[in-house]
């Protein structure tokens, strides 16, 4: 009868009830969901927002180191340049002691390494392809000992800054070997003392 007339039947009230209640229960699953997906997200966003800020940080160092390394080679750079412009110390043929000239050069140099505390220079001392080997050796070892013990005696440079390495005959600069005819002046460029900053 009830469809014949065309009415709908309704719930009960005991229907409604359970209806009720399973639309809170639902309601409530939802909220549930949605405050785990929000708290996640937050999460998510926090996590992202930390690394982007590592990141950023490291970043920032790494520039920062850059910039320090940087300035470290120009300085490096520029205190080399200034070294090598004062040129090398030169020694008489078969002679250790230093002239009056070169004396004035081992002043200049001992300013630089005063103005410059960290540097440590080293001393390299030669000769020219004349005369034995053996004896060569032995003569620029005397050309670096007095080359560094004026500056240590005479300028008050600490001995532990200087590091002395003498070649003998075995770096010679020019062509003039024990086979070649040289003249004086360019034999006299291989007798030398020169300067290189550690």
């Amino acid at each position: 009868v009830v469809y014949q007339f065309g009415i709908e039947k309704g719930l009960s009230k005991k229907g409604k009830e359970k209806l009720a209640l399973i639309e809170a229960l639902e309601k409530e699953k939802q909220q549930i969901a949605d405050s785990l997906a929000n708290e996640q997200r937050v999460k998510d966003e926090a996590a992202l927002a930390e690394r982007l800020a590592q990141e950023k940080e490291k970043a920032r160092l790494a520039a920062l180191e850059k910039e320090r390394l940087d300035a470290e080679y120009k300085r490096k750079q520029q205190l080399e340049d200034t070294i090598n412009a004062l040129g090398h110390v030169y020694f008489d043929f078969d002679s250790s002691y230093l002239n009056k000239p070169y004396k004035e050069l081992l002043d200049k140099l001992a300013v630089i390494l005063k103005e410059n505390p960290s540097v440590t220079l080293k001393v390299g001392s030669h000769t020219d392809s004349r005369g034995p080997d053996k004896y060569n050796m032995w003569l620029s070892e005397r050309r670096m000992k007095r080359t560094i013990d004026y500056l240590v005696d005479q300028k008050g440079i600490a001995a532990s800054r200087l590091i002395g390495e003498p070649f003998g005959e075995t770096r010679l600069i020019n062509e003039c070997d024990d086979q070649s005819r040289c003249s004086s002046a360019k034999h006299r460029l291989n007798r030398r003392s020169e300067f290189e900053a550690v």
